[in-house]
């Protein structure tokens, strides 16, 4: 196989590698913000139903 050719294969399998690698990457920071995410949600509808209890009390129904 001529040098050019090989290189060029090569090229492409280190590309190949890289992408793979960059959605590896991307994968786990999104399973990790998606956690998180869920996390903040919850914590904000359990704000939510504070609030809400806290303002009936003095007759405030929201």
């Amino acid at each position: 196989m001529p040098k050019k050719e090989k290189k060029k294969g090569e090229e492409k399998e280190e590309e190949e590698e890289e992408e793979e690698e960059n959605y590896e990457e991307f994968e786990e920071k999104m399973e990790k913000l998606t956690a998180e995410l869920s996390e903040r949600i919850r914590k904000s509808e359990e704000l939510e139903k504070k609030i809400k209890e806290k303002l009936a009390e003095p007759g405030f129904g929201v």
